[in-house]
């Protein structure tokens, strides 16, 4: 009976044995199962982001040719809208904007330079006009080549005192980029700013035929009744011209008189393409190139500048409002 009663007991806990190898092996199969599946998922992700990749990649090149037709008969706007086209399983999104409907940012008067920040700050886009007010100075001082420092601007002084590894440069900007290191201007305030800025015209005025709003709302005399109402002539002759029609004409200009000073009709030879790539699923990725136009047959485009995403996009994962 004893014998019995042991190898029961042993065959008892035998089984035990063999119910928690079960029980373990479970776990690490299902462990093994997941993670295969969050592998997968992870895989699919970057299959996902290099194809959206690739569709922006194509966009600033369907941008490009755009550019270059434009040249004989004008049918893309280049005022900042947005272009969407359907390619292979995705989408682009493209929008072409002039360098000269831009505020340069070493060649605008004071007063354009302010208008913009103050413009942002009146749209919620920088928390209020005082921070505007700061960092329109500190622009400014980065660019004049004295050590006065303007009411809220900033001087090597002031860098130091804020442990920046830089000090104003007191020269002109180089790349729209190096506003991240003026002091006050941070990587959301820098989001906002980079759309309306160039360094690329050096003129003191800007193209109201391609300004979009936001860049006519920082001209100085007019205000959001104005911009509208110019806007939505231009938008009518533009829709006439698209449709084989002929220079745009017949606007009123004599809306923006009062900002007269700050505004210029010119050619311009250098565009900001701005390309999105979407697929089904969500994924996303933006490009940037500055593009220059030669005029020469062989060579008609230079790709001045060119950007594997865009501030704005990464910022807010979204290209900003059409103007």
């Amino acid at each position: 009976m004893t014998s019995t009663m042991g190898y029961a007991r042993t065959r008892g806990f035998a089984l035990v044995i063999v119910l928690w190898a079960g029980v373990l092996l479970s776990v690490v199969a299902a462990s093994f199962a997941f993670s295969m599946r969050v592998e997968t998922r992870l895989a699919a992700n970057l299959v996902e982001r290099t194809q959206a990749q690739a569709i922006a990649d194509a966009g600033i090149y369907r941008g490009i040719a755009a550019l270059l037709a434009n040249i004989d008969r004008p049918r893309w706007v280049t005022d900042g809208r947005a272009y969407e086209l359907p390619f292979g399983i995705g989408n682009m999104r493209i929008r072409l904007l002039s360098e000269n409907g831009k505020v340069d940012l070493n060649g605008a008067p004071e007063a354009l330079i302010q208008g913009l920040l103050r413009s942002l700050a009146e749209s919620g886009e920088l928390p209020n006009a005082e921070q505007a007010a700061r960092i329109a100075a500190a622009i400014l001082d980065w660019r004049d080549p004295d050590q006065r420092v303007r009411s809220g601007g900033a001087e090597d002084g002031d860098y130091r005192a804020a442990n920046s590894a830089v000090g104003a440069r007191d020269g002109a900007f180089l790349s729209v980029a190096e506003l991240n290191q003026v002091l006050g201007v941070d990587a959301e305030t820098y989001a906002q700013l980079a759309p309306w800025v160039t360094v690329h015209s050096w003129a003191p005025q800007v193209d109201p035929m391609s300004a979009p709003r936001r860049v006519l709302l920082a001209v100085p005399g007019l205000d959001a009744g104005v911009v509208d109402r110019f806007l939505a002539a231009r938008e009518e002759s533009y829709a006439g011209q698209t449709q084989g029609g002929n220079e745009p004409t017949r606007l009123p200009i004599e809306l923006l008189s009062p900002g007269a000073r700050y505004l210029s009709r010119s050619n311009s030879r250098v565009y900001t393409v701005d390309a999105e790539g979407e697929l089904p699923g969500g994924a996303r990725a933006g490009r940037r190139a500055v593009i220059q136009l030669t005029g020469d047959a062989r060579k008609p485009y230079a790709i001045v500048a060119w950007f594997d995403s865009i501030p704005e996009f990464e910022a807010r994962q979204k290209l900003p409002e059409s103007p």
